[in-house]
């Protein structure tokens, strides 16, 4: 159920801030509805559905398409569908809430995002529990830390440069 909850957060998050959606969230719509589904047929994860598996291996062809050879019947059929939606409504609602609690951090993220199009996990923490100034300030202090590094590098190779240059010129001697 987990997995679903943050699955839907992206979906959640643009009706949040945006009040608008798009078909960015369609791949993870199509996981969440096949786990939902899995959940219910595979596993026997449902309240009103017996604790029997109904799903089935046998897929049959028709014309173009693969279809899959259900072994119960239109009421069952329906009942899989209701207990499927009754799932992903309650992960969209736990979705909403989290992202509701917690909406001043969903914009830090969001906002540092639109600054630096991709977050590092560590700078993605920064982001989340201290916000984008901390994060700048990190950033900042990264590169400086990368700017020194590569200096000393820098320095090394001209010291082992040196260093070669010299006993070169000692054995020629």
């Amino acid at each position: 159920e987990n997995e679903l909850i943050v699955l839907l957060g992206g979906r959640v998050a643009e009706k949040l801030i945006l009040q608008d959606i798009s078909t960015g969230a369609s791949n993870d719509l199509e996981r969440v509805s096949a786990i939902a589904r899995s959940m219910v047929t595979k596993f026997a994860m449902s309240e009103n559905l017996s604790s029997m598996s109904y799903s089935s291996e046998d897929e049959v062809f028709l014309g173009r398409d693969m279809t899959t050879r259900r072994n119960y019947s239109e009421q069952v059929a329906a009942e899989i569908d209701r207990e499927v939606r009754k799932i992903v409504d309650n992960a969209y609602d736990k979705a909403e809430q989290l992202l509701t609690d917690h909406i001043d951090k969903l914009h830090a993220v969001a906002e540092s995002l639109l600054e630096y199009e991709t977050l590092e996990s560590d700078e993605f923490e920064v982001a989340y529990d201290k916000g984008l100034d901390a994060l700048r300030e990190k950033v900042a202090q990264d590169e400086e830390k990368r700017k020194a590094e590569r200096a000393k590098a820098k320095e090394q190779a001209e010291a082992e440069k040196l260093a070669f240059e010299a006993l070169i010129n000692a054995k020629a001697d």
